[in-house]
């Protein structure tokens, strides 16, 4: 009788601890798999996070917008948004599908190269209504509104370039080597 009620006190433990496992290794795979997305969404989200820092309130108060400059802007603010976070968008998606075809046990190397090809496009597009934005914005900026409207848009444009040497990822600063090599500053 007691050899009965440990066996099946360890048939309970085998169950359980079984359980236990596979919850485990369910949550490692979860939280693998959400991290990597997260760093595929966390790579194009750049812009839209900047768009959200370049908002019309960011503008008029860093640059001192009169209320005839502001009704200027909000003209094509919007429709760069609009089209910034559309293309965003897609890009998030081409690149979550371009990770888990990577994925794969055979990856299609056409597939890939396709999806490439895809988010090389979209980031020109991106980059051109940016620099249309840009221009449109000094349009309507005094010399001073420019030289920080300048400023601003270093930062932006700046970011695409701040890896450290050999591609280590430290920051160069406000005013990394690609300013430094334009300017003439060191």
């Amino acid at each position: 009788m007691k050899k009965r009620n440990n066996t099946r006190l360890l048939i309970y433990a085998v169950i359980v601890l079984a359980a236990m496992n596979i919850a485990t290794f369910a949550t490692i795979w979860y939280h693998v798999r959400q991290s990597n997305q997260e760093q595929a969404v966390g790579t194009t989200g750049q812009l839209e996070g900047d768009a959200q820092a370049f908002s019309d309130r960011y503008f008029r108060e860093l640059l001192e917008f009169t209320p005839q400059q502001m009704n200027a802007f909000r003209g094509f603010s919007t429709d760069f948004r609009q089209q910034a976070r559309s293309i965003n968008q897609r890009l998030i998606e081409c690149r979550i599908s371009m990770l888990d075809e990577m994925r794969l046990e055979e990856p299609d190397p056409a597939k890939l190269e396709s999806l490439s090809d895809s988010i090389g496009t979209l980031h020109s597009r991106l980059k051109h209504y940016t620099y249309r934005y840009y221009l449109d914005i000094k349009e309507i900026c005094s010399e001073d509104q420019t030289r920080e409207l300048n400023s601003m848009f270093e930062e932006f444009f700046v970011n695409d370039y701040r890896m450290g040497p050999q591609g280590s990822g430290r920051p160069q600063g406000r005013r990394g080597p690609w300013f430094q090599s334009q300017t003439g500053n060191q």
